[in-house]
């Protein structure tokens, strides 16, 4: 898209160097990202804190050491003093002395200088500045000037001086740390947008079928992801700005990008659970945005005749177990919040269940709550939870029965306060203001007692701070759900530890497209969807939503071995010694996060699964006026081997998608209901693009890296053709009519 734009809107070829002068961190993925999408050569303008990297170098991906790109590494402000200057005397001991520096970092005779910085106009200067350099001072000092592109730089590299360029396979964070907690809203708005919209995306192969003003919605679908885009800004989606720049622009930007994509997704999924539900009867259509299969315990809201004593949800001719969340009676009918064990739902698909006035089967392995003196105990027979109300409603143990161990031990949940002398970017935490020692739980809700979900409140105060902590288990599921209220105090960093009862000796962290082993040292990490603790066959993961930085040991507790990460931080400090300037956030943030037990490693337990799960939930719809014209049950893509993270509609053709897959195993085979017209593979990682010549409904692809892509050409369903099955697809209908 960038080189379309370039050639379209420049008319030349893009530089084949990626620039990355001012990020606030380095994914270790990047090479992976830029070897396939066919860059060379990196420039970047900030390293990691106190990351003493060579001035070029091979940098090598952490995640896959297959892969690497010529870096250039130094501060894009370093040569900004040569713009708009013409005198060289001027500037000649700065110079020297700067060539003096870096020539300690390098074994190269070129030095690569950017003139510029943020906010500048284009220097005319410089080529005069070069000509009366190299005519008074190249003689005296050996040091002459060429005004040129960073092309022509990496190519005298390639071409005289590969032989002195040192390899590292490094991870370039952390840089800033501090906003890896500031504004934690701003990255749950983004992942809840991500998921409303890339379920649009994918149930669009099935909505063609049905929606008269499908463009119209790909159109807009386009402008969110556009403006979705910007809020990837490094001052935006870090929360860093100033707050009068995050509450009048940023803010409600994200909150813009999360409406319009619910709209989006609502819609869709209200116009195919109209089609596929049956009329006159009372029936949920569970919906699964992933590529495989599901069965999980799923809540929806359902209106029944008040005169039902009991609700019942059957799937064919088998009923489910179910548990009532809630009701409240209308009078002629009754609103019920119902939660059911949907199984089998198809991938990339939904299937219907029906209500009936009747009781449900008991549930295996079913959740249940209880309390006992000071403990307050959880369990499903997968998992057993206990929580210690005498110690501040912490997490006593958690015991994972499937391996036989306990997996977290006395402390676990644990929210400290640390004092922070940060600003927006960077964080100080000097010393711990409260570690919750004085923090008592002064109420007790148990919200569900089970059997297919068990849930309980505290309330938990110190002074003039309260907050409420939510635990969740769900039938026959081997997680916990936690759910927080909290707010920061001022000039304060919020985190919350999880103390495994395992010796762990790997720190695993999720990075977009990539899974790096990260050191248990002081430092925070910036994690994408996951972070675990392993040690000999036991692992224990955390899927965040929000949350981005993670560390493991050094928290200064009796246990070295803690899994401890940001919750929100406040910085309204008057002054701001790291990071430039303050920033407040006084309010109360809810924040959600998941805790994962398993055994072996994560790749073997499927980690990276459960936690698509966890970011991808299903999602029920009730209705009781359905058509009865799409099958009851359908699925239009599932993978094996890997999991289809988005279809994009491609030149706003409903029948032309890019599919985008995130893979660990090697090798990935997708099949599709669809009829493939046409499938092209695989862009992403420097191949050409090439038709794959067998067209039935399944392709496959061996040698796969963590992210590919395909161009897919759809034809009709396969229920499109089942008329003798009773299904009548209209060409267009419009939804309400």
């Amino acid at each position: 898209m960038g080189h379309r734009w370039v050639n379209g809107t420049l008319g030349m070829s893009p530089s084949s160097v990626s620039m990355q002068c001012d990020p606030f961190g380095h994914s270790p993925s990047l090479p992976i990202i830029l070897t396939q999408s066919g860059y060379g050569c990196l420039y970047i303008g900030r390293s990691g804190q106190d990351q003493n990297l060579p001035l070029i170098f091979w940098w090598i991906s952490p995640v896959d050491n297959s892969t690497k790109v010529l870096t250039y590494n130094l501060g894009y402000w370093e040569g900004d003093f040569l713009r708009d200057v013409e005198d060289p005397s001027s500037v000649k001991d700065r110079l020297l002395n700067l060539v003096d520096a870096l020539e300690g970092r390098t074994r190269s005779t070129t030095l690569l200088l950017l003139v510029g910085a943020d906010f500048v106009d284009f220097s005319n200067t410089l080529t005069q500045l070069a000509d009366r350099w190299n005519g008074e001072y190249l003689g005296e000092t050996g040091v002459g000037l060429v005004v040129g592109t960073p092309e022509e730089f990496f190519d005298r590299v390639v071409s005289h001086e590969l032989d002195k360029i040192p390899s590292l396979a490094v991870d370039i964070n952390p840089l800033w740390q501090g906003f890896y907690g500031t504004r934690p809203q701003g990255r749950a708005s983004e992942r809840l947008s991500e998921y409303y919209l890339t379920t649009f995306d994918k149930y669009l192969p099935i909505l063609r079928y049905l929606d008269s003003d499908l463009r119209g919605k790909i159109e807009e679908a386009d402008e969110l992801r556009w403006l979705a885009s910007m809020n990837h800004h490094h001052d935006t989606i870090t929360g860093t700005s100033p707050d009068s720049t995050w509450l009048s622009s940023e803010w409600p930007r994200f909150e813009e990008v999360e409406d319009g994509t619910r709209s989006l997704f609502e819609g869709v999924i209200e116009t195919i659970t109209e089609f596929a539900a049956g009329n006159g009867s009372y029936q949920i259509v569970v919906f699964n945005p992933l590529s495989h299969n599901r069965s999980e315990t799923v809540c929806a809201l359902v209106e029944v005749p008040a005169t039902w004593n009991s609700i019942g949800v059957v799937d064919g001719d088998e009923n489910l177990p179910t548990q009532i969340l809630s009701e409240t009676d209308n009078g002629h009918t009754k609103n019920v919040s119902l939660a059911f064990y949907a199984r089998d739902i198809p991938s990339i698909g939904y299937r219907t269940f029906t209500l009936i006035n009747g009781t449900s089967p008991p549930m295996w392995n079913g959740a249940s709550i209880s309390l006992r003196g000071d403990f307050v105990v959880l369990n499903n027979n997968v998992i057993n939870l206990t929580l210690n109300l005498g110690e501040r409603g912490t997490i006593d143990s958690l015991t994972d029965f499937r391996s036989g161990h306990q997996v977290l031990g006395r402390g676990s949940g644990e929210i400290t306060y640390y004092e922070d002398l940060g600003g927006a970017y960077s964080m100080r935490i000097t010393r711990v203001l409260n570690r919750m020692s004085e923090f008592r739980v002064s109420r007790v809700d148990v919200l569900q007692s089970g059997p297919l979900v068990a849930a309980i409140r505290l309330v938990i105060v110190e002074g003039d701070v309260t907050f409420n902590e939510t635990y969740t288990i769900y039938a026959d599921s081997p997680f916990v759900d936690v759910s927080l209220q909290v707010k920061a105090l001022p000039d304060t960093t919020l985190t919350v530890e999880l103390r495994p009862s395992f010796n762990a000796s790997r720190f695993i962290n999720h990075v977009p497209f990539g899974v790096v082993e990260r050191p248990m040292d002081e430092n925070f990490w910036p994690i994408s969807y996951w972070a675990s603790l392993e040690g000999g066959d036991h692992g224990v993961a955390v899927f965040d939503f929000g949350e981005q930085g993670f560390r493991a040991g050094g928290g200064g507790g009796e246990n070295e071995d803690i899994l401890e990460f940001m919750l929100v931080r406040d910085g309204s400090g008057a002054v701001a010694p790291e990071g430039g300037f303050t920033f407040s956030d006084p309010d109360f943030h809810d924040l959600e996060y998941r805790i994962c037990p398993y055994s072996s490693d994560w790749k073997n337990a499927r980690v990276w699964m459960s936690a698509y799960d966890y970011d991808f939930p299903l999602v029920a719809r009730f209705t009781s006026h359905g058509r009865s014209t799409l099958p009851p049950s359908f699925s239009s893509f599932s993978s094996e081997g890997g999991e289809i993270i988005d279809l994009i509609p491609l030149e706003s053709n409903p029948d032309k998608f890019l599919i985008i897959t995130a893979n660990y195993d090697g090798v990935l085979k997708i099949n599709s209901a669809m009829a493939l017209e046409s499938i092209y593979s695989c862009f992403v990682d420097g191949r050409p693009i090439e038709g794959i010549e067998d067209l039935n409904s399944t392709f496959e692809v061996n040698g796969v890296k963590s992210l590919e892509a395909y161009e897919v050409v759809l034809g009709k369903p396969e229920f499109v053709d089942a008329i003798s099955d009773g299904y009548v697809i209209p060409a267009f209908v419009s939804p309400g009519r």
